[in-house]
């Protein structure tokens, strides 16, 4: 791979929040049962750094999101695959602008000139989620958290999550996200991640009423991750 193929690469739709992994320590803490004080026996960090990082009010050292998640019975990596996302917002001007938009659309001629801008941000969804996924350690895993709204795209989807896990170099990753971040609607397609069946569902569900839709409404978020059980009512800070 040259420096060509990496020339979309600048990283732009990425998001990260201190305050997001802090928000997961806390969870996975108060899941486990532990005080800060408890946390801080097992772990070796000082009790008042965990709130600091808790709290969003101090970036978590590698070593220090290494050292808490020992105790807390969770791999860095599953904590860093919930914290980090994608901004659609970006994916969606490079949508947008690709000419593999307007290609796209010409296979399902005619088709109503309002239709145009739903499944630019559907397509936006998908490119969000790609990258998220492109970047995370177990992108199987992070899949979970994901909801549909058709089913021919979560088994896309799928397949991408595990091709992923076998790519023999961190070059090959880079590349699919340089792809995404140049020529989105191209890079969907050639990774698989274009099933036509999607596209016509959605617009034929757009000429039904509410009631009638057969699928989930195209406006999904799969960069929303909730936390997968509730904390109990009664815990203790110290």
């Amino acid at each position: 791979m040259d420096d060509s193929e990496l020339s979309g690469l600048d990283n732009a739709d990425l998001i990260w929040n201190r305050e997001i992994l802090g928000s997961w320590l806390r969870w996975a803490r108060l899941d486990r049962g532990f005080s800060l004080r408890k946390l801080e026996e097992l772990s070796g960090v000082d009790d008042s750094e965990i709130h600091r990082v808790e709290t969003g009010q101090q970036e978590c050292r590698i070593e220090t999101l290494v050292r808490l998640c020992g105790p807390l019975g969770i791999a860095p990596g599953w904590i860093l695959d919930r914290v980090q996302s994608s901004n659609i917002a970006t994916f969606f001007e490079l949508v947008q602008d690709d000419p593999a938009l307007g290609a796209l659309l010409a296979e399902f001629k005619p088709i109503a000139r309002e239709m145009a801008r739903p499944i630019a941000q559907n397509l936006s969804c998908a490119c969000t989620l790609a990258a998220i996924l492109v970047r995370s350690s177990l992108p199987q895993s992070r899949l979970e958290a994901v909801s549909f709204p058709h089913p021919d795209w979560e088994a896309a989807f799928q397949g991408f999550a595990v091709k992923l896990m076998t790519l023999q170099e961190s070059v090959d990753r880079a590349a699919i996200l340089a792809g995404l971040l140049s020529r989105p609607v191209q890079a969907l397609n050639s990774e698989g991640l274009l099933p036509r069946s999607v596209i016509k569902d959605q617009i034929e569900d757009s000429r039904r009423s509410k009631s009638q839709r057969k699928f989930k409404d195209y406006g999904w978020a799969p960069w929303v991750v909730s936390y997968p059980r509730p904390l109990s009512s009664a815990r203790l800070e110290k």
